[in-house]
């Protein structure tokens, strides 16, 4: 379905559109409160200090890393979206 909709774009290819999604799939999962909840109790079955800490904790260390991953797939997405997948 999304190959389908990719195709009908006449400036880009279905493999940009793809790999675009994919890194924002791959970034909105860094900042998932469930994958965050998951994680924490993986993490505190190990360490038990860890149980005492809120998630809101979590995300906002994670903050700066998505923020970054997240700019940088943007800006390299964006350029070869607009350069070379034509």
């Amino acid at each position: 379905m999304q190959v389908a909709a990719a195709a009908r774009l006449p400036a880009a290819s279905a493999e940009a559109l793809l790999a675009m999604q994919a890194a924002g799939a791959s970034a909105g999962n860094a900042v998932c409160l469930a994958n965050i909840i998951n994680s924490k109790a993986v993490v505190g079955a190990l360490y038990p200090a860890v149980r005492g800490v809120p998630e809101g904790a979590f995300i906002r260390r994670t903050l700066r890393v998505w923020a970054v991953f997240w700019a940088v797939a943007t800006g390299v997405g964006s350029l070869l979206f607009l350069t070379v997948w034509k």
